[in-house]
């Protein structure tokens, strides 16, 4: 199965269950356990969704200009959460319809993405006109080359296992853990702590929330863009993951009467690690992926980690709010 069916697949999937979610709640049905398989079903179809696109960009960008090629693309993820954000604020608000509407817009956009995805996108740029030409890596290059018949050839054959031990990966992949974990955290925690501790409203929090995901969409193109300038990424995403830990702190600190400096620290701290993360995700693993026998496999990998980090922090979150939030933050500086 070619990856740009995979993905459009994962996708037809994915709306499915939201569907599925919206007409259960539609119904007034209260089952706790069949809405937690449901949800449980959508991470596999949605897993196809980042792995696979990147390992398709892989194919169309070389790797002189990936970092600014890939910062612009992976800003996606920061622009998608703004507009969500307001589609649900919109449906929710001056629209005025039940909850559950938002997860059928949500499903019937996925599934129109899918169908573009499945009809019109390329896993590999269209053939040459030179049919000794083919793509590997993104750079075109003659099959006569010995080098390339031994890659094509030796193509699909790298197991699982073996991909975790090519150069960088494992590291790459436990980073990418702690800082999907943070960014989740940051995503899914801060407005509880703003509503418990600022009391704020459900406009001036959408609002805020925007200014998170604006930080990440210029650190996602800054970040990929100095990291082609200086040809070393991983200085690059260190820099912005260790000044987000005194951004952290700033955070915590920021109290009541000076609410203001949350429109100051909210941006950076997404400038910083929602720019990490992305950045990570897409031209990072990109790089690593140096071998076409298992491309996506590392891919797969290190956003696979990545989700798994980030599963197991909100828990860990979780636990630790009921102890109070000094023990949250103190958690997410340390975990740096």
């Amino acid at each position: 199965m070619v990856i740009s069916r995979l993905i459009g697949s994962g996708m037809l999937g994915a709306a499915g269950f939201f569907l599925i979610l919206a007409l259960l709640c539609a119904s007034h049905v209260n089952d706790g356990q069949l809405f937690l398989i449901i949800w449980a079903l959508q991470g596999p179809c949605h897993g196809t969704v980042l792995t696979g696109t990147v390992a398709i960009m892989t194919n169309w960008f070389p790797p002189e200009s990936r970092g600014q090629v890939m910062g612009i693309w992976s800003a996606n993820q920061s622009l998608g959460n703004i507009v969500g954000e307001y589609i649900s604020a919109l449906l929710h608000g001056p629209l005025d319809l039940p909850w559950w509407w938002i997860l059928v817009v949500t499903g019937v956009l996925m599934a129109v993405v899918a169908m573009v995805m499945l009809l019109f996108v390329y896993d590999h740029p269209k053939k040459t006109k030179d049919p000794k030409l083919v793509s590997i890596n993104g750079t075109l290059v003659h099959t006569t080359s010995t080098k390339v018949e031994r890659q094509v050839s030796h193509r699909n054959t790298l197991s699982f296992w073996a991909a975790w031990k090519l150069p960088g990966v494992t590291c790459c992949a436990l980073c990418y853990g702690g800082v999907k974990l943070l960014n989740y955290g940051m995503m899914m925690w801060l407005p509880y702590y703003l509503i418990a501790n600022f009391g704020m409203t459900k406009k001036d929090l959408g609002l805020l929330l925007s200014t998170y995901d604006l930080g990440g969409i210029v650190g996602s193109i800054t970040g990929g863009w100095l990291s082609d300038k200086c040809g070393k990424r991983a200085n690059v995403v260190a820099s912005m993951i260790l000044l987000a830990s005194p951004m952290m702190v700033c955070f915590r600190l920021v109290t009541p009467d000076a609410s203001h400096l949350l429109y100051v620290v909210t941006p950076l701290m997404g400038f910083m690690v929602s720019g990490a993360a992305n950045l990570i995700s897409s031209t990072v693993s990109a790089d690593l992926a140096t071998d076409p026998a298992a491309k996506a496999t590392v891919i797969g990998i290190i956003n696979g980690t990545g989700s798994m980090g980030a599963a197991l922090g909100q828990i860990l979150i979780g636990w630790l709010q009921g102890f109070s939030w000094n023990a949250v933050f103190g958690f997410l500086v340390c975990k740096h």
